[in-house]
């Protein structure tokens, strides 16, 4: 549950930190808020901003001299409240326009799609039986490039069933649950993020795609949404009837 609402330069500069954040997986100071356009407060202005959101618990430094990065709590906020769905790239709608046709709506087939589309692993549910593609993109992202951190994953997409059982209960056709860090039931995916859509008519019962808590939400729930009109008949194919 998120707190009480923060103020607008709070948000603001929550939502650029996490935005930058995504980008660079670095930790980001009050200096590279400043130079970002439209900014006109000074680093100084900024830096007690950003304090008070680490007193908050929205951020936090791994030591006092570096730049902050977001918390479950900084990303929760910014899932629920401040991010904006986005138009998919050209490409990843023609992708959803390939998978969404009759003929190939198969477990494996969205599992693949997604994968490639937003470069998380990703998961599909059909008749209690899970199918998972992508499991490269979870080595190519710098959190995971230590085995440490990159084992307990691996042993989990081995064990099918636990896997399962981390996705959401998703009531409602069309519904999409965001899961992040330890919001998690299980300690192995603590450093992850899981966001799950119920499917309607389609060879899956729910897809899901898990990437590390740095993940661009936006990008991935707007993947999921047009994904879902489709298949769902909500929206027509790219160009057949558009005007």
């Amino acid at each position: 549950m998120v707190r009480a609402r923060l103020g607008g330069r709070h948000e603001q500069f929550l939502a650029a930190l996490i935005d930058e954040y995504q980008d660079t997986a670095l930790p980001v100071g009050s200096q590279t808020l400043a130079r970002a356009p439209g900014v006109r407060i000074s680093p100084a202005s900024i830096r007690a901003i950003l304090a008070e959101l680490e007193a908050e618990g929205y951020l936090f430094r791994r030591h006092a001299s570096a730049g902050r990065v977001p918390t479950d709590l900084g990303y929760r906020y910014y899932v629920d409240r401040l991010m904006s769905r986005r138009p998919p790239r050209p490409a990843a709608r023609a992708a959803i326009d390939v998978v969404a046709g009759p003929t190939r709506r198969q477990p494996e087939s969205l599992a693949g799609t997604l994968a490639h589309m937003t470069r998380h692993l990703t998961l599909a549910v059909s008749d209690d039986r899970l199918f998972v593609a992508g499991m490269s993109n979870i080595v190519r992202q710098p959190e995971f490039s230590k085995s440490e951190r990159l084992a307990p994953i691996f042993a989990l997409l081995e064990e099918r069933a636990a896997l399962g059982s981390m996705f959401p209960r998703l009531s409602d056709i069309g519904e999409i649950a965001v899961r992040i860090g330890r919001e998690n039931a299980i300690e192995a995916m603590w450093a992850c993020s899981l966001i799950a859509l119920r499917l309607s008519s389609c060879g899956a019962d729910a897809v899901g795609v898990l990437g590390p808590t740095r993940m661009d939400y936006a990008a991935v729930v707007t993947a999921l949404r047009v994904l879902e009109d489709r298949l769902s008949g909500k929206e027509s194919p790219r160009g057949s009837d558009e005007t």
